[in-house]
């Protein structure tokens, strides 16, 4: 199997999913969990990585070895399909079967807001780079774009320094 640095190969089986991250056709770290992961994203630090799947989880890893940090429930009804998050790496949002965008702080794991407007499963979801607004798509195929101030304007004085 060739890996790049850049490429996440997802291996999937009915009881657990697999993520290579690799460096140079070898593979340097692998993280193990018990479901089909459908996404995965680097926290800008580069320390830790997010993945989401069928669990409905949103867990933690450190990039380094591996190992699970935590995990928080990111959803009540069904798997997580989509994630981002923003450059600064204080928030982070989810999408998926439930239908809803979930924005999230990162240090904490604390849902913050919920955005809802898709009649369809959200299968892809992004962060603008300025963190103004957020853009999803659902399988009905409607594009949504949120306003992202608007959606973390409850938390700001929330937020600890």
């Amino acid at each position: 199997m060739h890996v790049t640095f850049s490429a996440r190969i997802i291996l999937r089986s009915a009881t657990f999913s697999l993520v290579f991250l690799g460096r140079r056709y070898t593979r340097f770290q692998m993280v193990i969990a018990n479901t089909l992961f459908k996404c995965v994203v680097f926290h800008p630090s580069g320390c830790q990585i997010l993945t989401s799947g069928t669990d409905r989880k949103v867990a933690y890893w450190e990039a380094f070895n591996g190992q699970l940090c935590r995990h928080i429930y990111g959803s009540h009804e069904g798997g997580i399909n989509a994630l981002d998050i923003t450059d600064d790496g204080k928030y982070f949002v989810t999408g998926g079967d439930e239908r809803v965008i979930k924005v999230w702080r990162y240090h904490d794991g604390r849902h913050v807001a919920t955005g809802r407007g898709h009649s369809g499963t959200i299968t892809s979801l992004r962060i603008s780079k300025d963190r103004r607004i957020i853009c999803s798509v659902s399988v009905d195929g409607a594009i949504l774009q949120w306003d992202f101030a608007a959606l973390i304007a409850q938390d700001i004085g929330n937020v600890p320094k």
